[in-house]
């Protein structure tokens, strides 16, 4: 087994479906998203149907709302898992290494890399100096759900994507030139026109100490205050997996805290600079109180901030670094804000607005086109149009700011995010 230098990465212990098991059915988009949509989960459901799938390992997170069937449920994820070993529909393909992921999506070709990583070098607080941050605040009431589930688990079904800044891309270049030479794990067409999947085994000790060395000098370039990974998608997924370690840990020996594997988390890891790695604005939906209302205080709220507000361009569309855009039941409201603000002021803006509208409350929407749609079937909802967030800024605002408020960006568009296919033990 290889062991890397570069710390908190480590080679991961991969399950697939074996060859008998449908990878159409078996991969699912991540939980977190269509939340606001569920037609789409009821889709996935149809299509699915009793074949085996890692929808029946997560919790959609649109079922959330339903409180007194989330313990059967999650009971039933978990027996789910354990069957899932015993069966025959999960197989290990390698006995250690990583595993190269090449994703056709709207944006063109995404490539990542499955690894493990080291939760002790993850912090997912604010002002965090770990080498693994999170980029947004991290909502603590949404942890003990997932902890229940994840406490009980044989497996993790990974659907974190974390991001390094690589601008020269000097890991994937690598990847690229060995594909040739690499197995190929799995090719699956995804449901719902989520694009392709394939999956290359990386395990030659070569290849993976020249990996090795690149994130290794990648670290090295930061100098002090280093950040080796950011977390793009899935930071409670990854938050729950730290504090269920954290939870685990006083009760090991010191030899089996070394080497447990509820230590590490899978995920996948992308470079930010990636041609298909997208910075997309989650766009805001507020529901339940008079649009007028809604726009005058959000109005009142930027004015007191002294934010100017003016006209948007003839497209009507938002360039990066820009403010944000009203869609009332009249169309486009005419404003946008001029100044470049900081990423948390929208959402603090948002927050006194609807402080004082009784009955106002607001969904996190993926997607221009959902959101212009939503807009028109809910009478009087008023959306609030993001730009998208710059590439460079990213790190710097991390490094700078500490976390961002929660839904500050979206790693591509919904239709785009991760997809279920590789799973780990964690028991």
């Amino acid at each position: 087994m290889y062991t890397f230098k570069t710390p908190a990465i480590h080679t991961a212990n991969v399950l697939l479906p074996a060859p008998q098991v449908d990878a159409a059915r078996w991969a699912v988009i991540a939980c977190d998203q269509f939340a606001a949509d569920p037609a789409y989960w009821q889709q996935v459901v149809d299509f699915v149907g009793e074949a085996p799938s890692t929808l029946h390992m997560v919790l959609p997170e649109y079922l959330l709302d339903e409180e007194d069937r989330i313990p059967g449920r999650i009971a039933s994820i978990q027996a789910y898992m354990q069957r899932m070993l015993v069966d025959g529909t999960l197989e290990s393909p390698f006995a250690s290494g990583l595993v190269y992921v090449c994703r056709e999506t709207g944006a063109g070709l995404r490539e990542g890399l499955m690894l493990a990583l080291d939760l002790e070098q993850y912090d997912y607080h604010d002002a965090s100096r770990a080498l693994i941050r999170a980029t947004e605040d991290t909502l603590a009431p949404r942890l003990p759900i997932r902890m229940l589930l994840r406490e009980g688990a044989a497996l993790e079904v990974p659907g974190t994507m974390v991001l390094f800044d690589d601008p020269e891309d000097t890991v994937f270049t690598m990847l690229r030139a060995a594909r040739p030479r690499l197995d190929t794990l799995y090719n699956v067409e995804l449901m719902l026109g989520g694009g392709s999947l394939t999956g290359y085994r990386v395990e030659d000790e070569g290849l993976l100490a020249r990996i090795d060395d690149a994130f290794l000098a990648l670290l090295q370039a930061q100098g002090q205050d280093a950040m080796l990974f950011a977390v793009g998608d899935g930071n409670h997924s990854l938050a729950t997996a730290k504090a269920c370690w954290e939870a685990l840990k006083p009760r090991l020996t010191p030899l089996e805290a070394a080497c447990h594997p509820a230590r590490y988390c899978m995920v996948e890891c992308v470079n930010l600079h990636g041609n298909a790695v997208r910075l997309e604005p989650v766009h805001r939906l507020i529901t339940g109180a008079d649009a007028g209302a809604v726009v005058t205080a959000l109005e009142q709220q930027a004015l007191r901030r002294g934010l100017k507000l003016a006209a948007c361009d003839a497209a009507g569309m938002l360039a990066p670094g820009d403010g944000w855009q009203l869609i009332t039941p009249l169309g486009r409201a005419d404003v946008h804000i001029t100044q470049d603000t900081a990423p948390g002021t929208l959402q603090l803006l948002m927050h006194d607005a609807l402080a004082e509208l009784p009955g106002a409350s607001i969904r996190y929407i993926h997607g221009a086109d959902t959101l212009f749609r939503l807009c028109g079937e809910q009478p009087g909802a008023v959306g609030c149009l993001l730009p998208p967030m710059r590439k460079t800024d990213l790190f710097t605002a991390i490094k700078t700011g500490g976390t961002l408020p929660p839904k500050s960006f979206s790693l591509g568009t919904a239709g785009d995010k991760r997809f279920y296919m590789e799973c780990r033990r964690i028991r």
